[in-house]
């Protein structure tokens, strides 16, 4: 198996990161929505809770790829 070079490193990591800004962005877009609301949207709900979720995952493979690279 090869080893990455530097450059492709900080690539990997740098994409990681960036998905986790766009899952950020659409909580915040989604939080907002539901502050709007004035009765209770289970599936809005339901996936503010994912994209929680989903943030947590990829801010633990951020630094799992930190100790790797």
């Amino acid at each position: 198996m090869e080893k990455l070079t530097e450059n492709e490193k900080y690539h990997a990591l740098l994409c990681v990161r960036y998905v986790k800004m766009e899952l950020s962005e659409r909580l915040f877009k989604a939080e907002v929505k539901y502050e709007s609301y004035t009765h209770y949207d289970a599936e809005l709900d339901q996936e503010i809770q994912l994209l929680r979720e989903s943030i947590a995952l990829h801010d633990a493979l951020i630094s799992k790829l930190e100790k790797i690279l």
